[in-house]
């Protein structure tokens, strides 16, 4: 998985772009205006913004560490995007819940650490993995579409 710092050191031929640099960013900070608004605001009422905010977020930054080309790996790695976004947003809601004294509600799934852990786990898989999905097939809906295309194009070629 390329770090930011690997970015940095690509060589020159391979070196991304300013853009790149900058999108890199897109989810860390999603997941820090998730994590900040889902304590703040009522997540429920602006459920779609928080959803397209995420998922921008992990669509410019997985854009930024493999571009749009396909292949397994990359694919791989926009849902771990996804995953790692939606988890840090709820770590850092659960951080920001704890340290303002409020408790969860929730003692029958144990102690306030282990709800926390639960949270942060539940929000990267049925949150994040969808959104890391959708981000995947978005970046490889190009590579798809020119792969259909030119097997219809030899199927046209056979037939005709």
């Amino acid at each position: 998985m390329a770090s930011i710092s690997a970015l940095a050191a690509a060589p020159p031929d391979r070196r991304p772009s300013r853009a790149a640099a900058v999108l890199v960013w897109g989810a860390p900070l999603a997941a820090l205006l998730a994590g900040m608004g889902a304590e703040w605001l009522d997540f429920r009422a602006l459920r779609v913004p928080f959803l397209l905010v995420v998922g921008c977020g992990v669509l410019a930054t997985s854009y930024a560490l493999s571009g749009a080309r396909a292949g397994g790996r990359r694919f791989a790695l926009t849902v771990l995007v996804g995953m790692a976004t939606w988890g840090a947003g709820e770590a850092l809601y659960t951080v920001i819940h704890s340290a303002r004294g409020e408790p969860f509600h929730a003692g029958r799934f144990g102690p306030q650490p282990a709800q926390a852990l639960g949270l942060i786990g539940v929000h990267a898989l049925f949150l994040g993995l969808p959104t890391g999905l959708v981000a995947a097939a978005l970046l490889h809906a190009p590579w798809l579409r020119a792969r259909l295309a030119r097997r219809a194009a030899r199927a046209d070629a056979e037939a005709a």
